[in-house]
């Protein structure tokens, strides 16, 4: 007695999961066919035959777009759809295929026991029907695709080339860094022409107006009033001075060099710093286009939820959930739009106007070899300037040792004063040696002091050669690393795409997956395009920060076929 209670309680059973695997199969055919309209009923079910009351709600339904308003507003609701679905399975189960049946039987035989319910039920199917409890209210689009894969990115190398020059030149001409750099080297030059000046004679030219004369002692009756004032003259040319002209004016050469070095780095660094900013610029517009379609689909989400929680208010907890990850989704749009703002008010100061923009950037071309960018080190204007620096310091510690030794002049001069018997003197012609013979070890300080910053420039330099060699290095392994891992993230993106599309069917169709599941793949996937822009244009910065480290970054703009660098600022 007690066997066959167990074989009909698991037939009863096997039909009810037969039922459930029909109504499986139709949500199958759904799930993989065009979208429904939203009048189209998506539940279907029979109306039991024993039942008078059940009939007549049954026969409500036709006027209805799902099953959940055949129950869901009036009194009573649930118990009348759990009942209507109990009939309906009972009645299912006489028309249970034989196979299932027999399988259902052969397992409880075999096993005795409530295992060959389980296995009969996993040889059916591993998933079952959506519980029927959604409202009628519009359904959720299809999901869109993304902004980012619906910008045309600009691929044209010229283009781009274009684009860059054109920027960085505005920004070249408004920079006042260049035009500081460029008054130090006129500076420069200038002192370059005192010191050329003092090779040739120098002709001083004074006068003398006296008042009177007082005191003991004899005066000159020819110097006692205004009317003997007198001019003199006096031409004074170096002869010989050990070199003392040529160190200084070779240390000022040196300094000039230096000065126009300097220029050269302060422009390659107004561009590198531009167009590394217009790639970050560049960045955030994609960014906050790929935010905006994720708030977007967080939108639909609650709006929907919200039309169903407000007649089912079990599933207020999903409408929380949704709204909670809204609110995320929004504070990362405003944080990615704040970034946006910061950068383009960095470039209105780096270029003093609003920037233009592409749409997107695909800047996969122009990559710097590490080979090529090492070789070009040995004309980088850093390394070349403290060298210009390190002769500088050399030289001016010549010309202060040569300015300690005796120095040779040819003097001629003139005066008009008068002596006591009224006469004035001659012109005077003659040679003038002077010496500093004790300064208190002044002069050997000095020297010692211009020796030490030459010593200085020296491992100066070769610091900068080391950190310029380890910045491209490490720039040129950045970058690699970032456009693979662009890439990678490119394609997970794609799949997290797929996978957070099933996770909303499953959801939406099938009730196999949970709400939070379909929350956590939209994050899953957003997160995968910022990650994909993001790791982009790191190795587009990458590429720039080596041809900026290389000092080769101008070079690339201007030597570009087809390019005019005529009125850009190069």
């Amino acid at each position: 007695m007690d066997k066959k209670w167990v074989i009909t309680t698991v037939a009863l059973a096997l039909s009810l999961t037969f039922i459930q695997g029909s109504q499986a199969a139709d949500d199958d055919e759904l799930l993989f066919s065009e979208p429904q309209p939203a009048s189209a009923p998506r539940f279907k079910m029979d109306a039991p035959q024993s039942e008078v009351k059940e009939a007549t709600v049954m026969g409500q339904a036709a006027e209805k777009d799902s099953a959940y308003h055949r129950f869901a507003r009036e009194p009573g609701s649930t118990q009348k759809f759990q009942q209507a679905k109990e009939k309906e399975s009972i009645a299912g189960a006489l028309a249970a295929p034989a196979d299932y049946r027999q399988m259902a039987q052969k397992s409880v035989s075999e096993t005795g026991s409530d295992e060959g319910l389980a296995a009969a039920q996993d040889a059916q199917s591993d998933e079952g029907p959506r519980t029927v409890n959604a409202p009628s209210v519009r359904r959720m689009q299809d999901i869109p695709p993304r902004a980012a894969a619906i910008a045309k990115p600009m691929q044209s190398t010229a283009a781009i080339h274009t684009w860059f020059q054109k920027m960085v030149g505005i920004a070249l001409n408004h920079s006042p860094e260049v035009r500081a750099a460029l008054s130090d080297m006129e500076a420069s030059s200038w002192g370059v022409k005192q010191v050329q000046g003092q090779r040739y004679p120098q002709v001083t030219v004074g006068t003398s107006a006296p008042f009177g004369s007082f005191g003991n002692g004899a005066s000159t009756r020819n110097n006692n009033s205004l009317s003997d004032t007198s001019v003199s003259v006096t031409v004074n040319t170096t002869v010989f001075d050990w070199g003392r002209i040529s160190a200084e004016l070779d240390s000022a050469r040196e300094g000039l060099n230096a000065a126009a070095l300097a220029v050269k780095e302060i422009r390659e660094q107004v561009a590198s710093s531009t167009m590394a900013e217009l790639l970050n610029l560049s960045r955030y517009q994609e960014s906050v286009k790929v935010a905006q379609a994720y708030v977007n689909r967080m939108q639909e989400l609650v709006t929907m939820l919200s039309g169903i929680a407000s007649v089912d208010k079990g599933r207020a907890s999903e409408l929380v959930q949704a709204r909670a990850r809204l609110l995320s989704a929004q504070a990362q749009q405003e944080q990615l739009q704040h970034q946006f703002d910061n950068t383009r008010i960095k470039l209105v100061r780096l270029m003093g106007v609003e920037p233009g923009l592409p749409p997107a950037l695909r800047w996969n071309g122009d990559l710097i070899a590490l080979n090529m960018a090492l070789s070009a080190l040995h004309d980088h204007p850093t390394l070349k300037r403290g060298e210009a620096e390190i002769r500088s310091a050399d030289a001016q510690a010549e010309s202060i040792r040569a300015a300690g030794l005796p120095k040779v002049d040819w003097v001629v001069q003139k005066s008009t004063s008068k002596d006591q018997y009224g006469d004035e003197d001659a012109w005077y012609t003659g040679l003038n040696v002077q010496w500093s013979a004790f300064s208190g070890g002044s002069e050997r300080a000095q020297r010692q002091a211009a020796l030490a910053k030459m010593r200085s420039a020296q491992e100066k330099v070769q610091v900068s050669r080391y950190e310029l060699e380890y910045q491209i290095r490490n720039m040129v392994e950045t970058r690699d690393s970032s456009l693979q891992r662009a890439d990678n993230y490119v394609r997970l993106s794609a799949e997290t795409d797929r996978v957070r599309d099933m996770f909303y069917r499953q959801w939406y169709h099938l009730g196999t997956r949970t709400l939070l599941d379909v929350l956590s793949a939209e994050s899953d996937h957003f997160n995968n395009q910022i990650s994909a822009i993001n790791n982009r244009y790191d190795g587009y910065t990458s590429n720039v920060s080596v041809m900026y480290n290389a000092a080769i970054l101008l070079n690339w703009l201007v030597k570009q076929p087809g390019m005019k660098s005529r009125g850009q600022g190069f």
